[in-house]
C-alpha cells in the first residue's frame, strides 16, 4: 500500500476513527492512546479492503464503537471477523462529530462499496482510494469498475472540495488541480487504447498493456493488465470496443458492413 494506510482520528473528546487500517497491534494501540482524552463513539469505513478494514473487528471489540460503512452484499475480500455495518450508510447521509458536520458521499469505482466523508464546514473531504496523496488508483474488475471511478471523481470535482485527505499518503491542498489531474490520466489512458486498437486488428489485453507500459516493471504488468482490463470494459459499455469468445478486443469502428 506505499506509504501504508492513513488512519484519522476526528474530535477532541468524543471521537471518530476513520479506516483503522490493518490489523496490526501497535498501530491499533496508537489509535487507542490517541483517543485517551475521551472515547471512540463510532468507526467510519471508506471500503472494505484489508489494508483499511482488517483492523475494525479488534477495534470494535476493544470500543464497543458501531462501526459505520457502506453495505454490500458480498464483500469483495473475506476480512475475519468483519461485521455487517451498525449503522449502513447511505448516500448523502448526514454525519456528525462534535460540532463538525460531515456528509457522506458513495463514491463508486476502486471498490463498490466506496465512501468519501464530506466535511460540510470547510469542504475538506476525507477520500480513502478514490484519491492518494502519490500516484494513482488500482481499478481492479470485477468490483473495480472504471465507468463508475471516472464519474465519481467527476461528481467530486463538481463539489470543488478545499483539500483532500487520502486513504495514503499526504495532503492534498491543491484539491482542484489533483482532481483534474486523475481525470486527464483516464483520459489518455483511454486514448492511448483506442488509438492501439486502430493500429491491430484485435489484441489482448495482456499484449496491450506490453505495448502501452513499455517501461513498466515486470512484476507490476499484472496490475498494469487490471488497468487496461477496466478501461476496456468501460468502452465496451459505451459501445466503442467489443469483446471477442478469444480473449481479444476490437476497435467497433473498425468494422466493416
Amino acid at each position: 500500500t506505499g506509504p501504508g494506510t492513513n488512519t484519522y482520528v476526528l474530535g477532541h473528546s468524543r471521537f471518530v476513527v476513520v479506516d483503522p487500517g490493518p490489523d496490526h497491534k501497535a498501530h491499533i494501540h496508537n489509535i487507542v492512546s490517541a483517543c485517551a482524552a475521551g472515547c471512540i463513539e463510532a468507526i467510519w469505513l471508506t471500503h472494505a479492503h484489508p489494508d483499511h478494514a482488517c483492523a475494525v473487528p479488534h477495534l470494535m471489540q476493544l470500543t464497543g464503537a458501531p462501526l459505520v460503512s457502506f453495505p454490500v452484499p458480498a464483500p469483495t475480500f473475506d476480512i475475519p471477523g468483519l461485521p455487517l455495518p451498525s449503522q449502513p450508510a447511505t448516500d448523502g447521509m448526514h454525519l456528525t462529530v462534535e460540532d463538525s458536520a460531515w456528509e457522506a458521499l458513495h463514491t463508486p469505482g476502486h471498490a463498490s462499496d466506496h465512501l468519501c466523508f464530506r466535511r460540510l464546514n470547510d469542504d475538506g473531504v476525507l477520500t480513502g482510494d478514490l484519491i492518494v496523496g502519490e500516484g494513482t488508483v488500482v481499478i481492479a474488475p470485477p468490483d473495480g469498475d472504471m465507468r463508475a471511478y471516472v464519474a465519481s471523481l467527476q461528481r467530486l470535482q463538481a463539489l470543488h472540495p478545499r483539500v483532500l485527505w487520502p486513504g495514503h499518503g499526504s495532503l492534498i491542498s491543491d484539491a482542484a488541480g489533483k482532481i483534474e489531474n486523475y481525470l486527464e490520466h483516464r483520459r489518455a489512458r483511454e486514448t492511448q487504447i483506442l488509438q492501439a486498437l486502430e493500429m491491430v486488428d484485435d489484441i489482448t489485453p495482456e499484449a496491450l498493456t506490453q505495448r502501452l507500459y513499455t517501461h513498466i516493471d515486470v512484476a507490476l504488468l499484472p496490475v498494469a493488465t487490471r488497468q487496461v482490463q477496466a478501461h476496456l470494459i468501460k468502452l465496451a459499455t459505451e459501445n466503442r470496443v467489443r469483446a471477442e469468445g478469444d480473449g481479444r478486443w476490437t476497435l467497433i469502428s473498425r468494422e466493416r458492413p
